[in-house]
């Protein structure tokens, strides 16, 4: 739904409508703004996505790029596994993908931890 590490504000019309979506689909309020990327992920948590779901199609990681400046090259699932664990750790997601609560907090959304950790 929200892509992008932009903020969901009632001033940009379009990603306010994303915030509202994803807080009617989720069930939670989400003040605003909201770090897309984090909301993203509570979304995505809730509804049963892991970090097997965080992957590029097959052929990027055995098939060479045929053309422009990444021309013969590809990305090795060892390199992937490093980018998702930096990416995490820069976004203040545990390693399995999911905010932390201290990064819930921080954006406003104390109440999205509490239901990311019902069983």
């Amino acid at each position: 739904m929200c892509s992008g590490g932009y903020t969901c504000t009632p001033s940009t019309g379009g990603d306010h409508k994303r915030a509202y979506a994803i807080q009617e689909i989720v069930g939670l309020p989400f003040p605003r703004p909201v770090d897309r990327f984090a909301g993203v992920r509570v979304f995505n948590t809730l509804a049963g996505l892991t970090p097997a779901d965080d992957d590029l199609p097959e052929r990027l990681k055995t098939e060479p790029i045929p053309a422009g400046p990444a021309k013969g090259r590809l990305i090795s699932q060892a390199a992937l596994d490093l980018m998702l664990d930096e990416y995490c750790e820069a976004r203040g997601w545990t390693p399995e993908g999911v905010p932390t609560r201290a990064k819930l907090k921080e954006l406003r959304l104390g109440h999205a931890a509490d239901k990311l950790a019902q069983p």
